[in-house]
């Protein structure tokens, strides 16, 4: 079985008494660091945030369910997974952080992303929600069309996944910074409907 990047992290010199090189040489050979350099992924080292973002990430087969949900399935199709993080504490910016879930896509189409079945929160599924800004900090925060954009924007901003289902959610009061017009719209329209679900064209 290969060793998975996360692994390879985790045989820390104060455990495993690997030398630098040979611990960069066990996470190279990740099949998910492979996959970064053949998609332009590329982390600052100095950012912890980003480094911690980027080692939740991981190659798995799985299925998807007609209603946008996946969950493991050995048979299943090969896709990128990330966590999807929140602040223990929003108001807190030393607070630490905890997987709501985690957000799948296809290799070949990383535009069909979906949270993990089983798991879903009124307050919306967002990667890298553990960046949403609070009172204290400069209210915007970039938004990304895709999990895999957001990795090749070193972790980042955000991707809303699924819309809080509440007006006074998570993004309430915060400047969303689509990625161009185009998304802006489609932005407007998913968090429209996610809070005002009844609402419909006349």
């Amino acid at each position: 079985m290969d060793t998975t990047l996360s692994e390879s992290v985790s045989q820390s010199p104060a455990l495993h008494p690997l030398s630098n090189a040979e611990l960069a040489a066990r996470i190279e050979a990740t099949p998910e660091w492979q996959y970064f350099r053949t998609h332009q992924i590329n982390i600052d080292p100095l950012d912890n945030g980003a480094m911690r973002r980027l080692f939740s990430f991981r190659l798995r087969r799985v299925k998807f369910s007609a209603d946008r949900r996946f969950r493991d399935d050995a048979a299943g199709i090969s896709a990128g997974v990330v966590a999807a993080m929140s602040k223990i504490d929003p108001t807190d910016r030393s607070a630490g952080r905890s997987v709501d879930t985690f957000v799948a896509y296809p290799l070949h189409r990383p535009d069909k992303f979906a949270p993990e079945a089983g798991r879903s929160s009124y307050w919306g599924t967002i990667v890298g929600g553990d960046q949403l800004p609070d009172e204290k900090m400069e209210p915007s925060v970039k938004v990304w069309r895709t999990p895999l954009r957001w990795l090749q924007n070193n972790c980042k901003g955000i991707v809303i996944v699924e819309p809080p289902r509440s007006a006074i959610g998570r993004l309430r009061g915060v400047t969303l910074l689509a990625e161009d017009h185009d998304h802006a719209e489609e932005l407007r329209a998913a968090l429209v409907a996610a809070a005002y679900p009844a609402a419909r064209a006349a």
